[in-house]
């Protein structure tokens, strides 16, 4: 017996529902519209086309195409879109049941969970409030991968829903034990502020996978993360361990490997679609990070069929 499929595509009509459910994917076309949630179920709130605005205690979430938003179970939030366009979104709500069983197997382990002798953990999992980018954790990744096939109504009959969503509270749990590691990498003392200066400092590091291939400079990105230059610069390295220049390249020198797989693309070209200045200045960056000049690169990667 197959599982029904448990994704419906909805219109305004979706602020007069409870949203409270378990195991479900909301999909959802909207130009306007406002809610206030007294008890939401534990979700993810995913951008397709347009923004999404979210607030959440005291804080506005904007949540644009390519990102998400995690909400925790029983929060209270409003939801507001206003767009000339249509909105496109997907909402993803978890059991919270699961994924508090998830968690407490990847925190406790499967051995203290089976022994009913021994001192189990009893913290419950809470997940870190703030917009993601799609590549910026494994539920993000797992979300990108499977959005193709959630939005196909002809590949989402292919799709076994009871393993998705137990896939997709693992990620959940993961990216969240991941999320903590960031944190704990800040020296400060205050776990509070250790917090909000992680969503600060994301928050300039997801606009630099959106746009590493302009010109960006520390101030602009300081601007971003809402701190002073060298608090920006001191925080990105501890959580990130590496500055900031550092990562733009490695983004552009991911970029260009990419480039190079497509044969109509000269190592000219792709050096300048990378924000370099010539080859030369290509040249040498690429081989410092992959080991070899880029025309290697290249020869290798198409040679084998290879994909980066």
């Amino acid at each position: 017996m197959s599982t029904p499929i448990p994704i419906r595509t909805v219109d305004g009509s979706l602020q007069h529902l409870r949203l409270n459910f378990r195991n479900q994917i909301f999909h959802s076309f909207v130009n306007s519209f406002a809610r206030d949630e007294e008890d939401s179920g534990l979700s993810v709130k995913m951008a397709i086309h347009g923004v999404e605005k979210y607030r959440i205690g005291d804080r506005t979430h904007h949540v644009s195409a390519g990102r998400f938003l995690v909400v925790n179970h029983h929060q209270r939030f409003q939801c507001r879109v206003q767009s000339a366009e249509l909105v496109e979104g997907m909402c993803f709500y978890i059991d919270p049941a699961a994924a508090e069983e998830i968690y407490q197997v990847q925190t406790t382990g499967h051995r203290k969970m089976l022994d009913k002798g021994s001192e189990t953990s009893h913290t419950t999992a809470i997940f870190t409030e703030k917009v993601f980018g799609l590549g910026e954790s494994p539920l993000g990744q797992f979300l990108n991968a499977m959005a193709p096939c959630l939005r196909d109504p002809q590949l989402r009959q292919r799709v076994d829903f009871d393993s998705f969503f137990v896939t997709m509270a693992e990620r959940l749990v993961e990216s969240q034990h991941q999320t903590q590691q960031l944190i704990g990498s800040l020296t400060n003392e205050k776990a509070s502020t250790r917090e909000e200066l992680y969503r600060r400092i994301s928050l300039a590091r997801t606009y630099i996978d959106e746009q590493f291939l302009q010109e960006i400079s520390l101030d602009e990105l300081a601007e971003v993360a809402m701190t002073s230059k060298y608090h920006f610069l001191r925080c990105f390295k501890e959580i990130y361990r590496c500055a900031p220049y550092q990562y733009v390249l490695h983004k552009r020198l991911q970029h260009g490997a990419e480039l190079l797989l497509q044969k109509e693309r000269s190592l000219t070209e792709v050096a300048l679609e990378t924000g370099f200045t010539d080859r030369r200045a290509f040249n040498k960056a690429f081989r410092k990070s992959f080991g070899v000049l880029p025309s290697a690169f290249k020869e290798q990667k198409n040679g084998m069929g290879l994909h980066v």
